[in-house]
């Protein structure tokens, strides 16, 4: 997949009010990094193929796809599966935080094509390590913005 952005994105997709210490996390890591934020799994997807589910955002293809395993209407499984047949997307890391210690769940959602699933909940202190740590693991770069 050729490389569209000019810029570093990430897509986040949870219902849950822990999202904005993840955005926290990532601003204070490089608040170069573009962050989209979308609130269930159908919203995610519907940015992904271009009807602008997101108001004030412009459409981009995301470097990475953080997304909770749990969240109405589409949850982290369906919405993992629909992205992953999508030759353009599939080759998109995606790490999925969920709520159970259960390995044939992470196992399933491995098998799907996750990069990682992280248990949540995730202590407010690690978050920004846990942010850290996926930006090396798929390769980030922290660039100077000319």
């Amino acid at each position: 997949m050729a490389k569209k952005n000019k810029e570093y994105v990430i897509l986040l997709v949870d219902d849950e009010r822990e999202i904005i210490f993840v955005q926290r996390a990532v601003y204070e890591l490089d608040p170069n990094i573009r962050l989209i934020t979308a609130y269930n799994g159908v919203q995610a997807l519907d940015h992904l193929v271009e009807k602008r589910a997101f108001e004030n955002e412009m459409h981009l293809i995301p470097d990475l796809i953080i997304c909770d395993a749990s969240m109405p209407r589409m949850d982290g499984f369906e919405f993992l599966r629909n992205i992953k047949a999508v030759n353009e997307f599939k080759n998109i890391p995606v790490y999925i935080l969920t709520g159970t210690e259960e390995s044939l769940i992470k196992k399933h959602m491995l098998d799907l094509g996750a990069a990682d699933c992280i248990t949540k909940p995730i202590d407010a202190r690690q978050i920004k390590p846990l942010i850290a740590d996926i930006l090396n693991n798929v390769g980030y770069e922290k660039k100077e913005r000319v």
